[in-house]
C-alpha cells in the first residue's frame, strides 16, 4: 500500500510468566482456541487535516502466541498515511491481559498507523487478514534426554474486523490567531533571569502536548517583544512522534536578543490558539509574562540562569 508504514510483523514472543500455566493446559483448551483482532482509534472526535492513530491488537484465549503474519493490508479511502518516528516501548513484544465483553483475554498489539483525514464524511475501515502461530505441545521420547515436551505452532486464520468513524469539519469561525493545531497543549517561556547591554542571550518559547505540531501557525514573535530587549533572531524546531498510539509534540522557538539598553525588560505573554477535540472548542493557553534584569556586566564565565515559566 503507498505510504503506508504497515510493516511486516514476525513475533517471536518469550512469554516465560506462561511457562506454569501453559504446561497445566489441556486438549480441551486448545481446541477451544478463540483469535480475533481489534481495532481503536486515538480520539473519538475526529476533524480534517488533524492526525489520529488507528491501532490493531490481537486477542487471544490462549497465551501461547508464538507469531503473526498479515495476510493483506487495510485501505485507508479518504486518509493520508503518515510516518512518525517510534519512542521507545514494549507494546509490540509483551503479552498483556485484557478484559473484553465481560472475558479476560490475552493481548498483543500489532500496529498503530497515522491516519490525516482528507474530507469530511462517514468512512469503514477494514484491518488486513493474519494468520497467527500458537504453541501447542507434544511429548516424545529422545534417545538421549529422554522424555522431551515441545511446542509446534497450530496456525490459525484471522479475518479482518472494520471500524466506522465520522470525520468532521472544524466547527464555526476559528478565533483570529489560530494556530491550526488539533490537540491539547501547554505553552512555556525559558528565560535568564539577568542579561547584560550589547552582549547576546536566548529567550525559549515551548509548545507542547497531544497533537500534530508540525506547520502550525503562532503571531509573529519578533512584534511581540520589546524593542529594547534586541531581538536577532527566531529559530524554530518541531519534534514529533507516536508513544503508545498517542501523538505527541514538541515545538520550540529559540529566540536571540542583545539588549539594547541597560533597563530592565518584561518578555509579553504568548498566547498560543488550538481546537481541543475532547472539549469540542478553540482554546487558548498563554505563558506568563516575565522580567529580565539587564546589569552592566556578567563575571566572567558565568553562565546565565534561566527561569521557567
Amino acid at each position: 500500500m503507498k505510504g503506508s508504514i504497515l510493516k511486516t510483523i514476525a513475533l517471536t514472543i518469550m512469554c516465560l510468566c506462561c511457562v506454569a500455566e501453559s504446561s497445566a493446559r489441556t486438549d480441551a483448551d486448545m481446541e477451544n482456541t478463540e483469535v480475533f483482532t481489534l481495532l481503536s482509534l486515538s480520539e473519538d472526535n475526529i476533524y480534517v487535516g488533524a492526525p489520529v492513530c488507528f491501532s490493531v491488537r490481537l486477542l487471544s484465549t490462549n497465551p501461547e502466541i508464538d507469531f503473526v503474519r498479515p495476510l493483506t493490508h487495510p485501505e485507508f479511502t479518504g486518509f493520508d498515511v503518515r510516518r512518525y518516528p517510534m519512542a521507545r516501548t514494549n507494546r509490540y513484544s509483551h503479552i498483556t491481559r485484557e478484559k473484553y465483553d465481560g472475558e479476560m483475554y490475552y493481548a498483543v498489539w500489532l500496529e498503530d498507523i497515522v491516519l490525516i483525514p482528507k474530507e469530511s464524511g462517514s468512512f469503514t475501515i477494514e484491518s488486513g487478514d493474519y494468520i497467527v502461530g500458537i504453541n501447542e505441545y507434544e511429548v516424545f521420547s529422545d534417545p538421549f534426554w529422554g522424555t522431551v515436551r515441545r511446542a509446534v505452532p497450530e496456525e490459525y486464520p484471522v479475518k479482518g474486523t472494520k471500524i466506522k468513524l465520522k470525520v468532521k469539519n472544524l466547527p464555526g469561525k476559528a478565533p483570529a490567531g489560530f494556530s491550526g493545531a488539533v490537540g491539547e497543549f501547554n505553552i512555556s517561556a525559558s528565560v535568564p533571569r539577568s542579561a547584560t547591554k550589547g552582549n547576546q542571550g536566548t529567550v525559549y518559547i515551548q509548545i507542547s502536548g497531544e497533537g500534530d505540531l508540525s506547520g502550525v501557525e503562532i503571531p509573529d514573535l519578533m512584534s511581540k517583544f520589546p524593542a529594547s530587549l534586541g531581538i536577532k533572531s527566531v529559530s524554530q524546531n518541531v519534534d514529533s512522534y507516536l508513544e503508545d498510539g498517542n501523538i505527541l509534540s514538541r515545538l520550540t522557538f529559540e529566540c536571540t536578543f542583545s539588549p539594547l539598553a541597560d533597563e530592565n525588560v518584561v518578555i509579553p505573554e504568548i498566547p498560543f490558539v488550538y481546537f481541543n477535540p475532547r472539549t469540542k472548542k478553540y482554546e487558548t493557553k498563554t505563558s506568563s509574562p516575565v522580567e529580565i534584569r539587564i546589569e552592566e556586566s556578567t563575571p566572567h564565565g558565568e553562565r546565565p540562569i534561566y527561569q521557567e515559566i
